[in-house]
């Protein structure tokens, strides 16, 4: 047996198809390694090393602008409340307020010189054409931009003098600012060949099969969905919904002629499709990123279930990572919730008797609670993404 399956694990290296989505896979895991190296203006600036990993303006701008509090303020809190101020992005040659504190919060989103008072627009405006900082004694302003991104403006204002101490580290910051802006843009060009990329990665699983139409797409919003209820953090959950795209990659090993009978499988056949998981696993298993090995376990793991009785390992109960778990029963519920070549869509009220009948055999009982509480979530989940209907 173990000869055997090293033969196949040959034939898979042999397979041109496998060494191009390999090759992708481990491309888009080298999209989320970024060098944070050489990023440290100690306590005041430590947090800033980790700004770039925002992947939305407002979040990067919210935390500038905390940053800045924390300088101008140096711990006291109690005078943030003296502050107002705005980080404002170029959009079709205007500014638009993507974050506001104190005066200016009630005008996030809005254009800026339709909003802000007009002597603050004159300020803005006589400083802007020469694109550099200014340091008054109660504002500062910020300029920083890449090639990228867009031009922005940091403003703030406060009750009181802005010391020469203050600004002299808010000028270290800036520094630091123009790198961190530039590491944020780069990750967000980064993120739209990765979203090209997995979206590639999909249809090349999907044309494997007939019934995968859709497939991926639904696992990863149905697992989105099953951990938010499980309450797993927001990290987890946007790994989770990643990486559970690919959990089928296995598939790409296994013969069309399998794949898309109609018929009921041999026992030589569904031993065949069983080598899916396992081979999902082996494609991944050796990548140095956290993101392509947690898709590794979940190809792996997500056939095993709750009472030991799945594959390829038997685990029981939470031996098996939660992702598998969850990837488990959402592979299932779109199985059974959409047609496929070998039966038709379950109605919902057979769907539910069988998930109740499988808490605690197949899938981890909290899961399917959360399951069952969201059912028609779920379905909606399955509709908008597939034209087939209960």
């Amino acid at each position: 047996m173990a000869g055997h399956d090293q033969k196949n694990r040959m034939n898979i290296y042999r397979d041109d198809l496998f060494l191009a989505v390999l090759a992708a896979i481990r491309s888009y895991g080298d999209l989320y390694d970024f060098d944070e190296d050489g990023i440290s203006l100690d306590q005041i600036m430590e947090s800033a090393k980790h700004i770039y990993m925002e992947n939305q303006m407002y979040a990067f701008s919210s935390h500038v602008i905390k940053q800045l509090l924390s300088i101008i303020c140096l711990g006291n809190k109690g005078e943030e409340k003296m502050m107002s101020g705005f980080v404002a992005s170029e959009l079709d040659s205007m500014y638009m307020i993507t974050y506001g504190i104190g005066s200016y919060q009630i005008y996030e989103k809005l254009i800026l010189n339709d909003v802000i008072p007009k002597n603050i627009q004159t300020f803005i405006t006589k400083n802007s054409v020469k694109g550099q900082s200014m340091y008054m004694d109660n504002r500062i302003m910020l300029f920083f931009s890449h090639a990228m991104g867009t031009e922005n403006i940091i403003f703030i204002e406060s009750e009181k003098s802005i010391g020469a101490w203050e600004k002299n580290l808010i000028q270290l910051f800036e520094i630091n600012l123009m790198d961190e802006y530039a590491k944020l843009c780069q990750l967000n060009q980064s993120r739209l060949t990765t979203e090209k990329l997995v979206q590639t990665l999909s249809e090349v699983i999907e044309a494997k099969s007939k019934e995968m139409n859709q497939h991926v797409r639904r696992v990863a919003s149905y697992s989105k969905l099953l951990a938010q209820g499980y309450g797993l953090d927001h990290e987890s959950i946007k790994t989770l919904e990643v990486a559970s795209m690919i959990h089928d990659i296995g598939k790409l090993i296994i013969p069309d002629k399998i794949l898309n009978k109609p018929g009921k499988l041999s026992d030589e056949e569904f031993e065949s499709v069983k080598r899916h998981a396992m081979a999902g696993y082996e494609m991944m298993k050796e990548s140095k990123h956290d993101l392509i090995q947690t898709a590794a376990v979940i190809a792996l793991e997500h056939h095993e279930k709750w009472n030991g009785t799945g594959y390829p390992a038997g685990l029981e109960k939470d031996a098996t990572h939660i992702f598998g778990r969850i990837v488990a029963l959402a592979d299932v519920f779109d199985a059974l919730s959409t047609d496929r070549v070998y039966k038709k869509a379950w109605p919902l009220e057979r769907i539910v008797d069988l998930l109740k009948k499988e808490r605690g055999e197949h899938f981890d009982p909290k899961l399917v609670d959360i399951m069952l509480e969201n059912i028609h979530a779920f379905i909606d989940i399955r509709d908008e993404a597939s034209t087939k209907v209960l």
